[in-house]
This record gives structure tokens, C-alpha cells and sequence, in this order.
């Protein structure tokens, strides 16, 4: 289903593709628009981050006295490379990285053995992205985006059983009205063998606009909505909410396989400095606050048993390091 879907989507890409080098779309005299706005934070081709939440208590739901208090580290690696840079079409290979380990400290509760297994044990989720954006005239663009992921406790950087895996494929049309705004919507489709209740298909948009040389807002709904504050042409700052969600499957030899999922709103403020050439500083803090935390087991035949837990709200911190070919303005 996943790979029919696929490939319909990239045919009409594709398709349309071929038609808009065909009919003269664009007027005489203008190109073809661009994704972004003006000064808007800069994108990233490659990053390093390193992020902890600490002090998070997990306590069982109901009347059980299981619990235990968490040391959350997390780590992320994102590259991001152009295939095809043209301006009539771009192609960008991308692979994600992201990393996480708890460390669990005062556990109460005999008999709960979820909690040994995910101590001080690496949690995965590795993903190959191709990206492709098609600008149609001076307004409009297309894009797709692939993904596969694998997420688990396995070893290395990649393990691709079926068990780890989950797909997504996003389709988006973009409208760049102006140069301080731009819009879009998309539907966002959602595969995983090991996921039993999630929503295939999630429509989301896009907003970004800039009001003046100093504020803008950056907005990806329903995931994250960002106010930002150009301080000068090397140092901005953005704030406001974001949503993650993170699906684990861990193998556990000593009772039946399970998946950890964890969904959270953080609320922060992010600060980004131009170091110099491509290299810029990100700083992020703020608090978290958890939405879901299920361990979920397949004990037999796709009977699915979970155990929910109540998450303490954590503040939070990560720095990192990124590359970006985005041009500096001038003061000037």
C-alpha cells in the first residue's frame, strides 16, 4: 500500500513536472519564486546537538506504585545535501540521527522489569530523506518529501528489520505571495508495522511571515509556532511552542517485544549566532511538558497491552553547532 502510494505521488510530481517546462507558467520578465522570506533564521545543511532533560519523575497511571525518577539525555546528527540545485528543481538527500538515554534513579515496584530495559540503554531513530521542490511560476512550488525510519534499541547506526521501521511521505504546495510571506498546506502519509493506533494520513500547513527588519514568525501546524526576533543580521532569536513525538520498539529478550512512545510539548526559547563563514551556535531552554508515555506490548497475536504513565513536567536545555550556506544581510 505504502509503495502504490508512493508511487502515485511521485508520478503526479513528476508529471507535472514535465508539463510545467512545457507551457510558458511564468511571465516575461520575473523568475521562478523560492522557498523562505527574508530574514528568516537560516536552514540547516548540517548539525551536532546535544539536549538533557533532567529530574523527570515517571509515575504509573492509576493506583499502582510503580515509579521512578529519569535523567533524560538526547543527541542529534542531521545532514543535508543537494543533489539537483537548479532553479527550476531541487533533489536533497538528507539522513537524521537522534539518540537518547535514560538513566533511572529510585525505582519503586516489584516485578516491573520495563524500567531495566530501557537503562542506560541507546535508543535509536536513524532516517534517509529525499526531498524534492518544484517551483510551478513566481507564486507557486511543489514538493515531496520521503522518509524511512528506524527506531529502536538496536546496534550501530542502521538496522533495517521490518520490526524498527516506519515510512512517511509528504506532499506540499507552497504560495510565496511576496517576499516577507509565504504559505502552504500538505498531507502528511504515515506508515509503521509495529504502530497500531496511528493516524495514516495528517494534514498540516505552513506560515512564514515577515513583519518589519526586527519580528517575524516562523509556523509549521500542527508540530512547532515560532515568534522571531531578528537581534541583527547574526544573532536571532526564536521562542514559543513545539511538539515531538518518539516511537521506540525494543527487542527485550527477557519478555515479549514492546514500543516506548513519548509525545511532549516544549516551550523555549531558541538563540542562533553567526559564528563566522557557514558555522552558527544554537542555545535552547526552556520547559517541557509531557503529553504521553506508554509502554506498549505485543503479547500475543497482535493483542496489544499498555502501560501508560504519568510524566513530570522537566525544564530543558541543548546546544549545538550548525552549518548553513544561508547569505548574512548587511548592516549595511
Amino acid at each position: 500500500m505504502l509503495r502504490t502510494t508512493l508511487s502515485f505521488f511521485l508520478l503526479i510530481f513528476f508529471v507535472y513536472t514535465v508539463k510545467s517546462q512545457d507551457i510558458v507558467l511564468t511571465p516575461l520578465g520575473k523568475t521562478l519564486c523560492q522557498p523562505g522570506v527574508i530574514n528568516k533564521s537560516p536552514t540547516k545543511g548540517l548539525v551536532f546537538e546535544y539536549g538533557m532533560n533532567p529530574a523527570v519523575n515517571l509515575q504509573q497511571t492509576g493506583d499502582s506504585d510503580i515509579s521512578a525518577n529519569s535523567l533524560n539525555k538526547r543527541f542529534k546528527v542531521k545532514l543535508k545535501a543537494p543533489l539537483i540545485n537548479k532553479e527550476g528543481l531541487k533533489v536533497i538527500a538528507g539522513w537524521n540521527f537522534y539518540g537518547e538515554e535514560y538513566r533511572l534513579q529510585n525505582v519503586e515496584g516489584e516485578g516491573f522489569k520495563l524500567f531495566e530495559d530501557i537503562d542506560n540503554r541507546d535508543l535509536k531513530s536513524s532516517s534517509l530523506t529525499l526531498s524534492a521542490i518544484k517551483p510551478v511560476n513566481d507564486k507557486y512550488y511543489l514538493a515531496v518529501k520521503a522518509q524511512a525510519s528506524f527506531n529502536g534499541d538496536y546496534n550501530g547506526l542502521f538496522d533495517f528489520n521490518q520490526d524498527y521501521a516506519s515510512y512517511n511521505l509528504a506532499t506540499i504546495l507552497g504560495v510565496k505571495k511576496r517576499n516577507d510571506l509565504e504559505w502552504g498546506v500538505g498531507l502528511l502519509f504515515r506508515y509503521s508495522p509495529n504502530n497500531n493506533n496511528n493516524l495514516p494520513v495528517l494534514p498540516f500547513a505552513f506560515y512564514n511571515r515577515t513583519f518589519n527588519d526586527k519580528w517575524g514568525i516562523e509556523a509549521i501546524v500542527p508540530s512547532s509556532i515560532k515568534a522571531r526576533y531578528n537581534i541583527n543580521p547574526r544573532n536571532i532569536l526564536l521562542f514559543g511552542p513545539e511538539f515531538e513525538s518518539r516511537n521506540y520498539f525494543i527487542n527485550n529478550e527477557s519478555s515479549a517485544p514492546y514500543t516506548l512512545r513519548r509525545s511532549e510539548i516544549r516551550l523555549g526559547v531558541d538563540y542562533q549566532k553567526h559564528l563566522g563563514s557557514w558555522f552558527w551556535l544554537e542555545v535552547s531552554g526552556g520547559y517541557t511538558h509531557n503529553l504521553n508515555t506508554k509502554f506498549e506490548m505485543n503479547e500475543s497475536g497482535n493483542q496489544f497491552n499498555a502501560y501508560d504513565f504519568d510524566a513530570s513536567g522537566s525544564p530543558y536545555f541543548k546546544v549545538g553547532i550548525f552549518i548553513s550556506p544561508s547569505k548574512i544581510r548587511s548592516n549595511k
